[in-house]
């Protein structure tokens, strides 16, 4: 009978150790790409194609401290914090490849 209990007793530390280790598993992640996305943030500069958090896709034109200025629009710009940009447009090599001879194109 006291193996059954040690057995049992074993079982309910692991049922409340998985959630306590993934709940820090989760948080340390989280933390991790927050601390990403805000270096990215601020190694961004005149001239990057950026994505704001409302989904707009702009280019820096100029900055003042954490305000960016972004041409939405040829002689559209509009003033945005920096940590409103969360994503960089990068151009992609496979698109600028002219089209095959062979397809016809």
């Amino acid at each position: 009978m006291t193996a059954a209990t040690t057995t049992g007793g074993t079982g309910s530390l692991l049922i409340l150790l998985v959630p306590i280790v993934l709940l820090g598993f989760l948080f340390f992640s989280q933390r991790r790409r927050a601390q990403k996305l805000a270096a990215h943030q601020q190694a961004l500069k005149v001239g990057d194609e950026v994505i704001t958090a409302a989904g707009a896709y702009a280019t820096i034109k100029g900055e003042d401290g954490d305000i960016l200025f972004l041409e939405l629009a040829p002689g559209m710009v509009v003033r945005w914090q920096r940590r409103m940009i969360m994503n960089s447009v990068r151009p992609n090599s496979e698109a600028d490849v002219a089209p095959d001879s062979e397809s016809g194109e």
